[in-house]
């Protein structure tokens, strides 16, 4: 069954398109899931601190 002339047209499109998949895409996803479980105990350790921290401490 031959492919109807829209799907083709929507397709070569798509290709056009469509945006390039390169290598920080893969580091977004592959960083993301350490990045959520590392953030909270940086913060937690004092290691990171929040501007808004600094900011409050050094009015105090």
């Amino acid at each position: 069954m031959p492919k109807p002339k829209t799907l083709i047209h929507v397709l070569s499109h798509f290709c056009l398109c469509s945006p390039r998949f390169g290598i920080a895409h893969a580091l977004c996803l592959g960083l993301a899931p350490w990045l959520a479980a590392e953030i909270p105990i940086l913060v937690d350790s004092g290691m990171i601190k929040h501007k808004d921290d600094d900011a409050s401490s050094a009015e105090s």
